[in-house]
């Protein structure tokens, strides 16, 4: 039953002369010449047949005879008025009309259809997720190189520069000094330069001060 079920759909008939209709599960079956229909599904009678029967042959190569009525079918490869033939079981259970050829013609699965409005409700990612962040190659590269000088001057060795071991001779320690923390955002403003100026006159006030100069 699974391997057929991308075949199968659901659809209505009913009497071209009565109003009543009956819900059906039908099978499209590909290598059916005639469609047929499984009998007590309507009340058939002479007023649908057509007054006329096909003979079929099946796998067994042995012929049987269908009669034809006439009904009206609604599904989604076919719709209208249709002949179909009736027997008393068909060879899937849970299936009422077997579609065959003969109606269907090369038409196996219904057409998608395609609406130019779409109508699945999307809902958009979280802005907080998925910030905006755009680094240009240039600026990569800048923070990589900044990086680097950071890295080599975390730790600076002075042990070269004293006369003698701090910890004594013989020590094999050295001293290793950690640079003090310095926030790069704290701007240290221009020192200001005019209110030191001295002009000509007051150069030669503060040199007659300088008690070395005699």
């Amino acid at each position: 039953m699974e391997e057929y079920k991308p075949f199968m759909s659901d659809g209505f008939i009913l009497l071209l002369m009565i109003p009543l209709f009956s819900l059906l599960r039908f099978l499209r079956d590909t290598g059916a010449s005639q469609s047929l229909l499984l009998e007590g599904v309507l009340p058939l009678s002479e007023k649908t047949s057509v007054g006329a029967s096909v003979l079929l042959q099946g796998v067994e190569l042995g012929c049987i005879d269908v009669p034809l009525h006439r009904i009206y079918l609604k599904s989604d490869l076919i719709t209208g008025p249709v002949i179909v033939g009736v027997r008393p079981n068909l060879p899937v259970e849970g299936v009422t009309l077997l579609l065959g050829n003969d109606l269907a013609r090369n038409k196996v699965v219904a057409e998608p259809i395609v609406t130019s409005e779409p109508v699945v409700d999307v809902k958009l990612p979280e802005d907080e997720l998925y910030p905006a962040c755009v680094v240009t190659r240039a600026m990569a590269r800048k923070q990589q190189d900044e990086d680097l000088q950071e890295n080599q001057f975390d730790y600076m060795d002075l042990s070269d520069t004293f006369l003698a071991d701090i910890e004594g001779p013989g020590s094999s320690e050295k001293a290793i000094i950690r640079p003090p923390n310095v926030n790069k955002n704290v701007i240290m403003p221009w020192p200001d330069v005019n209110s030191h100026s001295l002009n000509r006159k007051n150069l030669l006030e503060e040199q007659n001060k300088d008690p070395e100069k005699d």
